[in-house]
């Protein structure tokens, strides 16, 4: 596989993880309450370094926990 082609895989994958801050704005949470989901093993994260990102696929999948688990309360 050349370097451009690598490159654009990279870049692509890149685009699908997302910062505390946008989760938090996503969320209408605080940057804080998305780092207790971290610590809490609440919300899976990727790290290199100190650069911390999350995937919107992951993301999207604990706003669907959160709203079937609030209907089987309200329902059950």
């Amino acid at each position: 596989m050349g370097q451009k082609a690598r490159f654009l895989m990279n870049s692509k994958k890149m685009k699908e993880l997302i910062t505390a801050a946008e989760v938090a704005n996503y969320l209408g949470v605080t940057k804080r309450t998305i780092m207790n989901y971290k610590a809490e093993g609440l919300l899976p994260y990727y790290q290199v370094g100190r650069v911390l990102r999350f995937r919107k696929k992951d993301v999207e999948a604990h706003i669907e926990m959160n709203i079937n688990a609030k209907l089987e309360v309200y329902h059950g």
